[in-house]
């Protein structure tokens, strides 16, 4: 359970520092271990570089989950990657569109089709130019690789928090496959099927395919069913052709279709404030018998929110040697389409005819040139060029109808053209055997074009304008750099400093209410970042620590918040046709002023005895806003008073999605049996400090500390070709929400609503698996 500390910021750092003080205090047992007890740890080997290296050579702050972490963790989607790297936090959305990673605090969530992440998403090489594309299934993972800070001097898409790479299982030599079949509570299902092997001696394939059903698991008392549950598919092909001892090309084509009865997300909390208690009271009659409360689950609402979305992509990769140089292109396009539609007043009713919906459709491009020198020389690089085209389309459909009767309707209808143009490189000097010298260097040309049309039929609240097809658009260039110094203290450690400085192109505030005549473009957000890295192996390779203690600042934070330019405070609350002309506010995308991050991560891996492995990492993060002066507010400061002018100085505040503290830890326990058999006992733990979920410090949007436990037990078979896996998840039942947020001070003054995944409550399960080589 977590304590109180005296540091300010960390309440419960006793925990996290126990939980990290377990790699020291494994020293004594790994060394009066048995002498028949040397299993070492398996070497892990990372393309982070760009070059196949071990985990512990690579200069980069990098967490690499492998297979087995992923499955032995259940992990099924994206989502779930932040369990086990903690400094990786998740930005919900209502959909995927909305949702994005963080990385140290850093991330970027935002409505606007013309604005690219500050976390960059790759599968197999491939960038991925929306943040929602991301969150996909696990299927046939070979290892993902999470690198923490900048990247832009050795990948074709700049970031400037970092990267999350996907990398897929690639066609064996021989004939190999699996198939899974999963049951947990509550009606959800999971299968996948991969098979993989040889079609002639120089070409290869593989296939996998992976589904879930999920049942609905949010109440909705209005009709008695449920919401929130999905339905997802997706397959995936390989194929890999060696025409020459020289030359690889492998192509590599995926689909997936998801389809979900979401999001609805509960009332948290409503408090009558400055007289509006006939409001409160009018909305919890409308509602009941749902009461609001911060583990309400249960919704009465009349609109039933849905969400789909389609991801699709090809690729082809040459791979081809030229002497002792490598020459490698990839070529890719990829098309992702998401609609949706969501309750806005959560009630029973439809409060002021308000509907809206949305549906986003993204085509992309990319063809990236790397050239890899020998590993061999005293100076070898990585040199390259990168092409990236991005549209994405938007249609948007707002009804209002003000409170004397009258409909009223608009519909937007725009789209955002993104050219990114690059070169990069980075150079190690071998100045001697055990030091390194690296430098880097990126040159990136951004143009960002839009066209904006909007109809209005009828008046309404919060129904802008009509706007003719207006184009607009900017171009921006940077020059960026990395140095770093690596020193190889000894045969099984090393140390590094960096510096190294981010880049994230132009942005467009393009949302439904945007005023697209002389729009002024959000400047490109910049960052400067020190890192201090450790990497060692110890106990005759049985123990293996990595550590990174970094700070970075961020100059024009791209941000989005909630701007209510009409003075909400002014109105009687307790007057229902109060100002009909008020516009009820908006999502902008903005520049935040400045920004910074410091703190110490540690990952670390343990064979304790023959038997017993434990694993687990640790991150202290001070994520915080330097300088916003003019910041926006949230629906319910607004309502409340708290910020006069619609505006207040968000100086020295939290950055949100970003706890203090986050550590997970894991010990898996085997025992041989007779006949080849095996069981594997599995502990896992995860736990985080209070987060905020909004940029504008609302004491409303914290959710408190939390701790997870998951357990499994699995009966292996001989050569492990069949496991059974029993599980549970959060055993202790405990609740927490994914995101908080105000809602719309018109609608539900003073109101908070969350988001919940299925995992915020206690699951079970049972899992199969069968394979054949």
């Amino acid at each position: 359970m977590c304590q109180p500390s005296a540091l300010r910021g960390y309440p419960s750092l006793p925990t996290v520092a126990a939980s990290i003080g377990i790699a020291a205090c494994l020293a004594s047992p790994l060394a009066a271990a048995q002498a028949n007890d040397r299993r070492v740890l398996e070497e892990i080997l990372v393309t982070a570089t760009k070059r196949e290296a071990s985990l512990q050579d690579v200069s980069v702050a990098v967490t690499a989950l492998t297979t087995d972490d992923i499955l032995d963790a259940q992990i099924t989607s994206a989502e779930e990657l932040t369990f086990l790297v903690p400094s990786l936090n998740l930005q919900k959305g209502g959909n995927p569109r909305q949702t994005s990673f963080s990385i140290r605090g850093i991330g970027t969530q935002s409505f606007s089709s013309a604005v690219e992440p500050s976390v960059s998403t790759m599968i197999d090489g491939v960038v991925l130019g929306r943040s929602g594309q991301a969150f996909m299934q696990m299927l046939d993972i070979a290892r993902i690789e999470v690198l923490r800070g900048p990247q832009g001097t050795l990948f074709g898409k700049n970031s400037t928090a970092g990267v999350v790479h996907v990398i897929t299982q690639n066609p064996t030599e021989t004939t190999t496959g699996e198939v899974s079949a999963t049951a947990v509570n509550d009606n959800e299902y999971r299968a996948g099927a991969t098979l993989s092997g040889p079609l002639t001696d120089a070409l290869g394939y593989r296939l996998s395919a992976t589904g879930i059903s999920v049942d609905d698991f949010t109440r909705n008392d209005f009709d008695d069913n449920d919401l929130n549950g999905s339905d997802e598919w997706t397959v995936r092909g390989k194929l890999r052709w060696l025409p020459a001892d020289n030359l690889e090309l492998m192509f590599t084509s995926d689909y997936s279709d998801r389809s979900c009865n979401c999001t609805g997300s509960p009332l948290r909390s409503l408090e009558p404030f400055g007289g509006n208690d006939a409001t409160v009271d009018e909305i919890l009659a409308n509602i009941a018998p749902v009461v609001p409360g911060e583990d309400n689950k249960d919704l009465n609402i009349n609109q039933i929110p849905f969400s789909d979305s389609k991801t699709s992509g090809h690729s082809l990769q040459i791979n081809w040697d030229i002497g002792q140089y490598t020459l490698t292109s990839i070529t890719a396009r990829r098309e992702f389409k998401v609609n949706g539609f969501g309750d806005i007043d959560s009630q029973p009713i439809d409060a002021l005819g308000f509907n809206q919906f949305g549906e986003t459709q993204t085509e992309q491009a990319t063809q990236e040139l790397r050239l890899l020198s020998p590993a061999d020389d005293k100076l070898t690089y990585v040199a390259g060029l990168f092409y990236f085209d991005q549209d994405v389309e938007r249609e948007f459909l707002r009804e209002f109808e003000i409170v004397d009767g009258s409909p009223g309707s608009a519909f937007a209808d725009f789209s955002v053209d993104t050219t990114n143009w690059a070169a990069f490189g980075e150079a190690t000097w071998n100045v001697s055997r055990d030091v390194r010298l690296i430098l880097g260097a990126r040159y990136t040309e951004d143009e960002v074009d839009f066209l904006f049309e909007r109809v209005q039929d009828g008046q309404g609240l919060g129904l802008p304008n009509s706007v003719p097809p207006t184009p607009g658009g900017t171009s921006e260039n940077d020059l960026s750099g990395k140095i770093a110094l690596q020193w190889d203290y000894s045969d099984v450690g090393m140390t590094y400093l960096s510096f190294t400085q981010g880049y994230k192109g132009p942005a467009f505030d393009i949302i439904f209410g945007t005023d697209p005549v002389d729009l002024e473009p959000v400047e490109p957000e910049t960052s400067d970042a020190w890192e201090l890295g450790l990497k060692t192996t110890t106990l005759d390779g049985r123990l293996r620590i990595n550590a990174a203690l970094f700070y970075a600042v961020y100059d024009e934070f791209q941000a989005q918040a909630f701007f209510d330019p009409d003075g909400i405070p002014d109105c009687p609350a307790d007057d229902p046709a109060c100002d009909p002309d008020d516009d009820p506010g908006s999502f902008l995308l903005i520049n935040a002023g400045e920004v910074s991050t410091l703190g110490l991560e540690i990952d670390f891996l343990a064979q304790v005895t023959e038997r017993f492995r434990l694993s687990g990492g640790a991150a202290l993060i001070d994520a915080s806003i330097e300088d916003y002066a003019e910041g926006p507010c949230s629906g319910g400061q607004v309502f409340r008073g708290e910020c006069p002018n619609d505006l207040q100085d968000l100086s020295g505040g939290d950055l949100p999605f970003s706890p203090d503290w986050k550590l997970n830890l894991t010990g898996t326990y085997s025992i041989p049996l007779d006949n080849g058999l095996k069981v594997d006992l599995l502990g896992a733990v995860r736990a985080q400090d209070d987060v905020l979920y909004s940029i504008t410090q609302d004491d409303n949007t914290v959710q408190d500390a939390y701790t997870i436990v998951d357990t499994s037990i699995a009966l292996l078979g001989p050569d492990n070709r069949w496991k059974v896996t029993a599980f549970v998840k959060n055993v202790t039942d405990e609740f927490y929400a994914s995101v908080i947020f105000a809602n719309n001070p018109n609608i539900v003054p003073n109101g908070y609503n969350h988001i919940y995944g299925k995992l915020a409550e206690r699951t079970y399960g049972l899992e199969l698996r069968y394979k054949w080589f």
